[in-house]
């Protein structure tokens, strides 16, 4: 928190203390930038073909394997004792404390962003706009991830409603495919 003093020089100034509180009214205007962007990634994925010749083939062969644990469960588990890692999480300063955090803001969001994905899979949304706004949820969750660990406000809060915003646009085009493209 500023001292008080920080506040009232800007306010003399009539400049507006910043804060990553964004209201309700100023995210409205993104909706349909939201939709351009997603439609936008959705028609160069479908033109460039790496669909079909790259992702699909190299999803076929991955596997999980030990180097592709989150860099914050690594964080997070050099710092846990094991004996009582709940309690201790509550311990958690500094940088583990973010990088749990963060992980658990990433897993948060994970069930909602499966589900609209399946749910337009199911209800046959076209593949380039699953794929657009799917691509631009990961983009934007990969940008809050660091975004969380270093503290950058501004593009925390951005990257997460525009991660957030697709999640919708998802479940409209499965459920009111006609209204909402």
């Amino acid at each position: 928190m500023p001292p008080l003093d920080l506040r009232r020089q800007l306010r003399q100034l009539g400049l507006p203390f910043p804060t990553t509180a964004i209201p309700a009214p100023l995210l409205v205007p993104g909706v349909p930038l939201l939709y351009l962007l997603g439609t936008y990634f959705a028609r160069k994925i479908q033109s460039t073909g790496i669909l079909d010749g790259v992702l699909v083939p190299w999803f076929a062969r991955a596997g999980v394997k030990k180097e592709n644990v989150p860099f914050a469960t690594l964080g997070v588990v050099w710092t846990l004792t094991y004996c009582h890692p709940r309690i201790h999480r509550q311990e958690l300063r500094g940088l583990s404390a973010r990088l749990l955090a963060s992980h658990e803001n990433l897993m948060e969001q994970f069930p909602g962003f499966a589900s609209a994905m399946i749910i337009a899979h199911i209800a046959k949304v076209p593949l380039d706009k699953q794929i657009g706004f799917g691509l631009l949820h990961m983009i934007s969750r990969m940008a809050f991830y660091p975004a969380y660990i270093f503290n950058v406000d501004i593009a925390r809060t951005s990257s997460f409603y525009i991660g957030l915003g697709c999640l919708p646009w998802l479940f409209g085009l499965s459920v009111l495919p006609e209204i909402v493209a």
